[in-house]
This record gives C-alpha cells, sequence and structure tokens, in this order.
C-alpha cells in the first residue's frame, strides 16, 4: 500500500470537517499538503501527519490521477485563493 501523494491527485474525503468532498494535491511541502477542496474551490492546506492518518484510516481515497487540463484547472483555483 503506497503511500505516496502526488501532484494532481484528487481524493475523496470520507468524514470529518471535509466529508463528502474531494482535495485535488496542488502543492507539497515537508510540513503540509495544499489541496483545492471540490466543489468548494477553497484552498486547504493539511498537515502531511493528517493527511497520512487520513489515508491508513480509509477517510481519504485515491480516486483519480486527473488529466492535465484538468488539473490545470485546479492549479489556477489554488493559484488564485493561495492562503
Amino acid at each position: 500500500y503506497s503511500m505516496t501523494v502526488n501532484t494532481g491527485s484528487m481524493y475523496a474525503v470520507g468524514g470529518g470537517d471535509y466529508g463528502g468532498t474531494y482535495f485535488v494535491v496542488c502543492k507539497q511541502t515537508a510540513a503540509y499538503i495544499d489541496c483545492v477542496q471540490l466543489p468548494e474551490k477553497t484552498v486547504v492546506s493539511v498537515p502531511n501527519s493528517s493527511f497520512t492518518t487520513g489515508l491508513t484510516g480509509k477517510l481519504l481515497q485515491h480516486v483519480a490521477d486527473l488529466p492535465e487540463g484538468v488539473y490545470a484547472y485546479c492549479k489556477e483555483i489554488y493559484e488564485n485563493n493561495n492562503i
């Protein structure tokens, strides 16, 4: 089971504050994974440890590696809403 999180990957959020939405990974740092939350089109910075916990606990499910055009749309949202 891979814990690799790739830029442009989409994850379904199965519970918690963001349950029922999707996260599209836009940027990773040593401490955070920045995502665009869909359908809200907001930017969310998730601590790496929380993202990993979500993956191992099955709260985050990888659903797709987005096609380049779709990811470009999400990246534009990220760049225009950057925290």
